[in-house]
């Protein structure tokens, strides 16, 4: 464990210590590091578990980067990295300097957009990338997602550019943070269009790759921008919650051969749905916003459609005064319930991640009109207006908000009392839920919503989780993921995969003996025995869990950590940290500062009191049958 600083420690003084080694020397010590752990969800138990979050290594990375010295200080060691992450979670957090009763809002906006940002599953995300942008069909025209949209702004396929994370991801994972093409001797065939090493070379320095320089012309200029816009400056103690560049270019040329890759889970995030909108944003334009609203809008038809037990209708177009309306965007019926489930294609923005006073007003204008569609919808179901007759009005009605991207704990009191009280109990949940709530596997969904809902009628605020309600319900693969997982260039690499040059130096990142190539079944839905459940290039085959033809090993399918929030918390004095909830024990003031991973999705709200809590070791889950997923384990 490292070494942690007194609390609170100033943004200059963490800066300072990250500058007394040069980049050259700590960067390839962070992508070793970070290469050499687990997934961020996978982490409990580790000894590293509550200092060596990608978080924590990317902002120390982004800072030797921006802000160090060549010629300065000596060689970085191990110690050295673990000294400079107990700065960084010694780091002054804002809130000591807010009244008491505005503090946890933004604490936990704060905290959540840091860290469990950087915990979404890799499978559903780069799975959902390719079904979302290229097996989903729009029911209007689209204006730049046209045949040879991924070519013009990628480089290359979609397919491919899934495929160079995946390479990445596993070079680095494995190689300690660094990927020379050179390494690759044929073996490309897997790839549509990235034939040679030298193709894939330009695939990566066209999206994925920056150098020190043009990282930091590019913070001078954004500070030049804002300081000729009159922004305020940035708080320093919010600065490591800001934008990490590293985020949209997660590979670094300048330190050796090929590239350094410092945090291997930036290059998962790069190919994800967020990190396609922004790539998109950045070389369409505004269309591209929009085109992928419909799409995301018919694809949130798909996955509804998965449910075995409920007919799904698109929305209803009506007649109100002299115009035409349109109800929500999709109604599920069931035998006991409807559900109305109305789809935004949001993301919290970084103004809201900083955790500002006003965080109401942003909730409010992206998802307020959601509650009142839905309302809207219910009341004329129950009134029997004629275009709504093939929805039956004798049963219970639930509200569910769609959005692309998860706003952690929104369903908490904290954030849902800002919202106006609706007439229809609703959640709102990111696509991800929807996911896995569409593949239960032991029970009706409807029955899980309906329980829940039940459960928030008596939280204030009258929020209820989906996460929170799937429980411990078993899960099956979800086709469509798994259908768009089976395109992917490395979906289940196996000896006939990329193989190293023979001159390469060090061991085979890809296979292990005289044969260079892949050994076992590789797949990010296959959870190796020894480390993650991502994509890694096995040195030997028996890393890996017996897998059948399609990857899913044959005693359990994938599993994935709940969600984890580490805090450091100064316990001497008033406010702390506790959990309203009955897994949440307290701990005895007056001891130096500890972390506290907590787990948001076990209970129910968080406030602030005088005393800190510890939350305690969480049971192992149950046995895993062979078919499905254990719930109790998901994100």
């Amino acid at each position: 464990m490292s070494p942690i600083r007194p609390y609170p420690t100033a943004d200059h003084e963490y800066v300072q210590r990250v500058r007394r080694h040069p980049p050259s020397s700590l960067l390839p010590l962070i992508a070793a590091t970070s290469g050499n752990l687990p997934t961020p969800r996978e982490m409990r138990g580790h000894p590293k578990a509550s200092t060596h979050g990608p978080w924590a290594l990317a902002d120390v990375a982004w800072v030797s980067l921006t802000r160090g010295n060549e010629h300065r200080g000596g060689p970085a060691t191990e110690a050295d990295l673990d000294e400079i992450l107990g700065y960084y979670f010694a780091l002054e957090e804002p809130m000591r300097r807010e009244p008491v009763g505005q503090r946890m809002e933004g604490f936990l906006l704060r905290l959540g957009g840091q860290q469990l940002v950087w915990q979404e599953p890799e499978f559903s995300e780069l799975s959902r990338s390719i079904a979302l942008f290229l097996q989903t069909t729009p029911t209007k025209a689209l204006k730049v997602i046209q045949p040879g949209w991924d070519i013009q702004l990628l480089g290359c396929s979609l397919t491919d550019y899934v495929g160079i994370a995946q390479l990445l991801f596993a070079a680095a994972t494995h190689k300690d943070g660094r990927f020379v093409p050179e390494w690759l001797d044929g073996g490309l065939d897997a790839f549509t269009g990235l034939t040679t090493p030298g193709a894939l070379a330009a695939a990566i320095d066209r999206q994925f790759a920056t150098d020190v320089q043009t990282l930091k012309n590019e913070e001078a200029a954004a500070a030049a921008q804002a300081r000729a816009a009159g922004a305020p400056a940035l708080d320093p103690a919010l600065r490591r919650f800001s934008y990490n560049p590293l985020r949209g270019r997660p590979l670094v040329t300048g330190y050796g051969p090929g590239y350094l890759i410092p945090v291997p889970a930036a290059v998962m995030a790069k190919a994800s749905p967020l990190g396609l909108y922004f790539t998109g944003l950045e070389g369409l334009g505004g269309a591209f916003a929009n085109d992928l609203g419909e799409l995301f809008e018919q694809y949130v038809g798909r996955q509804l459609r998965l449910l075995p037990d409920a007919l799904v209708h698109p929305e209803v177009v009506y007649t109100e005064g002299k115009g035409e309306k349109k109800s929500v965007d999709w109604i599920v019926v069931f035998d006991d319930l409807v559900l109305l489930v109305e789809v935004k294609s949001v993301r919290p923005t970084m103004p809201l991640r900083l955790g500002p006073k006003d965080f109401a007003t942003e909730l409010t204008t992206k998802l307020e009109k959601a509650f009142g569609q839905i309302d809207r919808t219910a009341t004329l179901i129950a009134a029997g207006k004629e275009e709504f007759a093939h929805i039956p009005a004798d049963r219970p009605v639930l509200g569910m908000i769609v959005t692309m991207e998860p706003y952690h704990l929104i369903n908490a009191p904290e954030f849902r009392s800002v919202f106006p009280a609706g007439a229809v109990s609703t959640t709102i949940a990111a696509i991800g839920e929807v996911e896995d709530a569409v593949t239960v596997a032991d029970t009706s969904l409807s029955a899980i919503l309906l329980a829940g809902a039940q459960a928030g009628a008596s939280t204030p605020g009258g929020g209820w989780s989906l996460r929170s309600a799937l429980g411990d319900h078993p899960l099956a693969m979800n086709p469509v993921l798994d259908q768009a997982w089976e395109t992917t260039p490395l979906r289940e690499a196996q000896g006939d995969g990329p193989a190293l040059n023979p001159q390469d130096p060090g061991d085979h990142p890809f296979g292990s003996g005289s044969s260079p190539g892949l050994t076992g079944t590789t797949s990010m839905r296959v959870a190796p025995a020894r480390s993650s459940s991502v994509l890694r290039w096995p040195a030997l085959g028996s890393s890996y869990a017996t897998a059948d033809a399609r990857g899913v090993p044959s005693e359990s399918v994938q599993v994935r950590a709940k969600l984890r929030m580490v805090v450091v918390m100064e316990t001497s004095s008033p406010p702390a940290l506790t959990r309203a909830c009955p897994a949440a024990g307290r701990a005895s003031a007056g001891v130096r500062p500890q972390r506290l991973a907590l787990e948001p999705d076990r209970c129910q709200s968080v406030e602030l009191t005088s005393s800190p809590c510890r939350v305690p070791p969480r049971p192992k889950p149950p046995p895993r049958s062979p078919t499905t997923r254990s719930r109790s384990q998901t994100t």
